[in-house]
């Protein structure tokens, strides 16, 4: 009779919604209860009991569908697809309890690393496990709608497993950023090449810490668990390394003693990330090839930063304006602060060893201020770029009184030393509100730069006012390299006018 295996259906669905219902709340309860978490070392596995205890029911589980040796093909994928909800819940449950074991039990320390390394491993071994029954059942001939169910699971343990060693590895980031503390102490009194010979003295307390941790890691994980700890752990040191040596927060900069990375310094610091570098791969058992952690985003940035540390001020100056993009995204993405409406002149003279710049002024339209006191706004005109040491490169227009539209009519005649081009120049507009005792206030401020005006040598314009200048990663870099030069007069006005930002409430 055709009809005959669609009879048992009901029965079969029903038999494994029980059987959901038995693992998750039953079976899978009393493996976690009795598992210690212990590597099966004498099998050679590096997962605990409780993976076993529950494929084990799982296979029991499909055991009692192949025995119904259903022929009818859309059925069996009925099955089967009730049968993969049914993995997907029981396996979905033991992640939630074994997550909540691991946070509840995670330190970083090296001492507890063996437990923890375990319940990674076991996350690891449910995909295999689940891989293995997977292709049991038929593999990629099974009916889609299967394929897919088993797709999803596998990529929410997945999931689970990446979220659980970033977990892992960010409790060693303090003991980490704490090793890097020292070195950058003893950073410090590096001063001559002969110096350089206390490198490894240097990092004897951060390599002694990764001994410990690493040797957990090569004892206690399988490869798939093992090498994207010791890849995030490598990403966790570049950023310590570059939060506290070599790109520090330049607030904090402002509260501590200012201490320049020079050449001499920043030089042991790439032999100190090479080193390191050659410790996590000189093992086949630790990482991975050592052009593969190179190509990291984060070493390329540490690389280009370390190389900006030897270039002069004025170069990093012109490398900062070809590279500035969106410096007005503030005035473009927020509430308008204002407007100026300007008019900016270049021309070359031949035969002279300048180019001459007129900046004029016109005027300041709906300025967004709010005060008790009386309104005095006025504009600051800075010229920025390589080449402006000794040179006049802040004007100022006069103030105006009782008026959030003030008509200026001022203009200003700069010069740009040859062989500077223009550029590798811009113009950084502040309208401020001065104040007689206390340091005047922004209002907002715009930036030009001057490569708008190389094909018609004119332009008359109306820039938004943003509440402060927007820094990319790259030029946020130049701006901190620049702060800790604390005797060099352009590189401080520099940061100061990057870092100028409104702080009256819109």
């Amino acid at each position: 009779v055709p009809e005959f295996p669609k009879w048992f259906e009901p029965f079969v669905m029903k038999y494994l919604e029980e059987a959901d219902d038995v693992v998750r709340n039953n079976f899978l309860v009393k493996s976690l209860e009795k598992d210690k978490f212990v590597a099966q070392v004498t099998s050679g596995n590096k997962h605990s009991c409780s993976v076993i205890d529950i494929f084990t029911s799982l296979h029991g589980t499909f055991e009692q569908l192949e025995k119904l040796d259903c022929p009818v093909a859309d059925l069996r994928a009925r099955y089967y697809s009730k049968f993969c909800q049914t993995i997907d819940s029981v396996l979905m449950e033991y992640i939630k309890r074994i997550t909540v074991i691991f946070k509840s039990n995670v330190t970083g320390l090296p001492d507890t690393l063996a437990t923890e390394c375990v319940i990674l491993c076991n996350v690891h071994q449910l995909r295999e496990e689940l891989q293995s029954l997977y292709k049991t059942m038929g593999g990629d001939n099974l009916d889609l709608s299967v394929r897919k169910i088993c797709d999803e699971t596998q990529k929410k343990l997945k999931e689970t497993r990446n979220s659980l060693v970033f977990e892992l590895v960010d409790h060693l980031r303090g003991h980490i950023e704490h090793c890097i503390r020292e070195i950058k102490g003893e950073l410090r009194h590096v001063k001559s090449k002969k110096d350089e010979d206390i490198l490894l003295e240097m990092l004897s307390p951060l390599l002694l810490y990764y001994e410990q941790i690493i040797d957990k890691f090569v004892n206690n994980c399988y490869d798939a668990v093992r090498k994207p700890l010791l890849r995030h752990a490598w990403k966790v040191t570049l950023r310590a390394f570059e939060d506290i040596i070599i790109l520090p927060d330049i607030n904090a900069l402002c509260h501590e003693e200012v201490q320049e990375l020079n050449n001499r310094q920043s030089q042991v610091v790439e032999n100190m990330l090479n080193y390191l570098k050659n410790y996590f791969t000189d093992n086949s058992d630790r990482c991975t090839k050592a052009k593969n952690l190179e190509k990291m985003s984060e070493m390329k940035h540490l690389r280009k930063v370390l190389s900006d540390y030897r270039l002069t001020t004025d170069t990093l100056i012109k490398n900062f304006v070809n590279n500035a993009e969106s410096q007005n995204w503030y005035a473009e993405q927020e509430d308008s602060l204002g407007e100026l409406q300007l008019q900016v002149d270049l021309f070359s003279p031949p035969g002279q060893e300048h180019h001459d710049l007129t900046v004029k002024v016109v005027s300041a339209s709906r300025l967004n201020w709010n005060t008790t006191k009386m309104f005095k706004p006025f504009v600051e005109v800075n010229l920025i770029g390589p080449g402006t040491s000794g040179v006049k490169r802040r004007f100022t227009t006069g103030s105006k009184t009782k008026t959030y539209s003030p008509l200026f009519n001022e203009s200003f005649h700069l010069k740009i030393m040859k062989p500077n081009e223009p550029n590798d120049y811009e113009l950084q507009f502040s309208v401020k509100d001065w104040c007689f005792v206390k340091t005047d206030q922004l209002v907002g401020v715009a930036v030009m730069p001057l490569r708008c005006l190389i094909e018609t040598g004119s332009i008359q314009d109306r820039l938004a006012l943003g509440r402060c200048v927007y820094l990319t990663k790259e030029n946020m870099s130049i701006v901190i390299i620049l702060s800790q030069r604390v005797h060099d007069e352009v590189a401080q006005e520099f940061v100061k006018l990057k870092k100028l930002e409104r702080t009256e409430i819109i």
